[in-house]
This record gives C-alpha cells, structure tokens and sequence, in this order.
C-alpha cells in the first residue's frame, strides 16, 4: 500500500506515533533489511511513546502482507500493465510486473483524496504534531546514528513537501510514479512514454473507481 492507504486503513487509531510508525518503512531507505534482522522475528519490550511507533511498523508489514496478495491486487496489477501496453508502453524496459504495482498503489491513494480531500490534510497535521525526539528516541533502537539522521531528514522533507497534494492532478500522480520507478531501477521516462504513461492513467483510473473498496478490504 502507498502512504494515504496505510492511514486510511486505520483511521481509527487516531494516534499521531501509531501513523508514524506505518509510514516509517515507506520513507527510511532500505527499511525493509532492518525490518527482517532487527524487528520481524524479534520480541521487543517497549514502553510509550516507542511502543506507540513500533505498533505501527508492524501494522503496515501485516497490512501490506494481505494487500498484496488479495486476488483483486494481482488483477489490479494485470490490468494496470495490459493498459499500458495498449498505450504503447514497453513492457520489459518499464518492468511492468514492478510498474503495474506502482501504478495501482498511487492510483488507490488518489481515489481517496479525489473521495475525501480533508483526509491528506489531516495525514499531515497528525504527522506534523509528532515530537522529533520521541522518533528518534524510537530509531535509536533499530538503526545507527547516520541512518537516523538520513530517516528524520527524510521525514521532514515529506512534511515540507506534501507530495500527497501533487496527486490531485493526474500529471502529479504520473511524476510521482515517474520518480518512483527512476529511483528503484534507474530508468527514465522520454516526453512521449511520459504522456503514454498519463493516457494509461486515464484509463486505470476508470476502473480503480469500482476496485478501491475491494482493495482497501484488509
């Protein structure tokens, strides 16, 4: 799941930690390794307000696990890549098995926000009441000093930037892919395949409409 499904999935919480934690392995950079040596196989005895945050590391690995393999995932994916072939995508240099997951994630926290567009904004108070110290009191257990630093400087550009906000536009959701699939496999989009890419959207999004309540079904 991409970041506003995670929140959305547990709204109820209403525990600004509990919300850090669930975005925490989306925004530290190899989280996932320090997820499997550090914290998955491991019984850790945690006071407040860590405890709070780690309730939600392992809440987005439980989340993510079922999500992505529900049926309607895997068909999201299979339609998400046959409409980009048909919009002239290459299948093997954009890697369409990875692309397609991309593309159904961000679509389906797009369809939140054009549903209830108060959501992003209250994602990002809640983050934004969060005390610095207390996440990093959190990652002083799990990871070393220089990875701390690179967590928090990347937690506070994703509350400066708002990229949740881009995603009202499809031209916004389509960068926000294009960059994704940049930064994972170094491949670029030329202008063309750009607005190929934005044309499949198009139609992705007509479908995501009626699939969002499925997917959102963990």
């Amino acid at each position: 799941m991409h970041f506003l499904s995670h929140y959305h999935v547990d709204r109820g919480q209403n525990n600004p930690l509990f919300v850090l934690g669930a975005l925490l392995p989306d925004i530290a950079p190899h989280f996932t390794k320090t997820y499997n040596s550090k914290i998955r196989n491991r019984q850790w005895s945690l006071n407040e307000p860590e405890l709070s945050i780690h309730r939600g590391v392992l809440r987005h690995y439980e989340v993510d696990a079922i999500f992505h393999s529900s049926l309607i995932f895997r068909e999201s994916c299979i339609y998400s890549a046959s409409c980009m072939a048909a919009s002239g995508l290459d299948r093997e240099k954009y890697r369409f098995w990875f692309l397609g997951h991309i593309v159904t994630e961000v679509l389906l926290d797009r369809q939140l926000i054009l549903t209830d567009r108060d959501m992003v904004k209250e994602y990002y108070e809640m983050l934004s009441s969060v005390d610095i110290n207390k996440f990093g009191a959190y990652l002083n257990f799990i990871v070393s000093e220089e990875e701390k630093a690179k967590i928090l400087t990347n937690f506070i550009r994703f509350l400066d930037v708002k990229f949740l906000n881009y995603l009202e536009k499809m031209e916004g959701a389509a960068e926000g892919i294009i960059r994704t699939v940049h930064r994972a496999t170094g491949v670029t989009f030329p202008d063309q395949d750009r607005e190929r890419l934005i044309a499949a959207l198009h139609n992705i999004e007509n479908e995501m409409r009626y699939r969002s309540e499925k997917l959102l079904k963990v």
